[in-house]
């Protein structure tokens, strides 16, 4: 009872959240960075053009992320694709890496029939009400238990930005692309390719599973002996 209770606290937390931010004007947004980032923007330009975008971009970023987190799958995926063309064109590799592996997540949570949504039960307070309602998709499932979007009559059920399960794996390959762009983001680029070969495990897709592990082997992290045995231990 009382897990229930917490997690109910902080679904509304991060709905109170997502809300508050969906009425921010983006031209006005903050630059969000994260910890080892502290240090690149001592002497940036914050008026420039491309740190406007760098700011628009990662706000909208995070805004797709309160809407994931809260179960608004359909505003997400048209949020993530957002932030990834603003963040793509003033070459922002970091946070496009995150976007790309947030519309990855999104569309799976869409295409696994596990994973369908249904309203929730929790009751709204009236000042929290909104025009629109959580989207509760049915996808039609498969003998693997995975959508499939070559059927044009299963794809025009489905949201706008939605990936294929061909697009998550190309998606997921950018992503990790990007963040071996940074020294600092180890932690990061293991914990993606190990998501990245858990769904290509869970599909059967043997090929993709040695690509993605194989962006693991030359990560350079600072662990103990024990702890680099059992990480070579969990790869095998």
């Amino acid at each position: 009872m009382h897990l229930n209770e917490f997690l109910s606290s902080l679904f509304w937390v991060l709905d109170a959240k997502r809300l508050e931010k969906s009425k921010e004007k983006l031209d006005k947004a903050t630059l969000l960075i994260a910890p080892f980032e502290k240090r690149n923007i001592i002497g940036l330009d914050m008026e420039s053009r491309a740190n406007k975008k760098r700011c628009m971009g990662r706000v909208t970023k995070h805004l797709a992320d309160l809407n994931l987190q809260t179960g608004f799958l359909n505003d997400a995926l048209n949020f993530y694709q957002t932030a990834i063309d603003t963040l793509r064109s003033c070459n922002d590799w970091l946070w496009l890496g995150g976007c790309l592996e947030g519309l990855c997540a999104t569309s799976l949570m869409i295409l696994q029939p596990q994973n369908q949504l249904t309203k929730s039960n929790f009751q709204r307070n009236a000042s929290l009400q909104e025009r629109h309602s959580k989207f509760k998709f049915r996808p039609l499932s498969t003998n693997t238990g995975f959508v499939s979007l070559d059927d044009n009559v299963v794809r025009s059920t489905m949201p706008q930005n939605l990936l294929s399960i061909d697009d998550i794996y190309k998606n997921y390959g950018e992503a990790l692309k990007h963040y071996s762009k940074y020294l600092n983001a180890g932690v990061v680029l293991t914990e993606g390719s190990l998501k990245a070969a858990r769904i290509a495990v869970d599909h059967h897709h043997f090929i993709h599973v040695h690509y993605f592990l194989q962006n693991v082997l030359p990560v350079n992290l600072t662990l103990t002996d024990e702890e680099k045995i059992q990480r070579l231990m969990k790869l095998a």
